[in-house]
């Protein structure tokens, strides 16, 4: 893949609708790559539990029709208390994050 994390960052793919905690920890949100086609939207909250979607949290929102085959966007948004993603749609992306 032509954007692969940076070293030492971490990664996770999310293909799934829903709400995934990545980290209880201060993080900065890295990037997000949309490596397929994806209808919906998905937010990143400065968040440690699924209880903190607060509008307060959010980092970053994106909601769009992605009809092409690759897209990524640089964030680099600093959180203190962690990272949760929240997914609608068919979503279909990798994101990555630093400690």
């Amino acid at each position: 893949m032509a954007s692969q994390p940076v070293s030492g960052d971490n990664w996770k793919y999310i293909v799934a609708a829903g709400t995934t905690v990545l980290s209880d920890k201060d993080v900065t949100l890295r990037k997000v790559v949309f490596a397929g086609t994806f209808v919906g939207s998905v937010e990143f909250y400065d968040s440690a539990t699924a209880a903190g979607t607060a509008a307060g949290n959010n980092m970053y929102n994106v909601a769009i029709p992605l009809l092409n085959a690759y897209k990524e966007v640089e964030i680099n948004a600093q959180g203190t208390r962690g990272l949760t993603a929240v997914a609608t749609g068919t979503p279909i992306l990798m994101v990555t994050w630093g400690n």
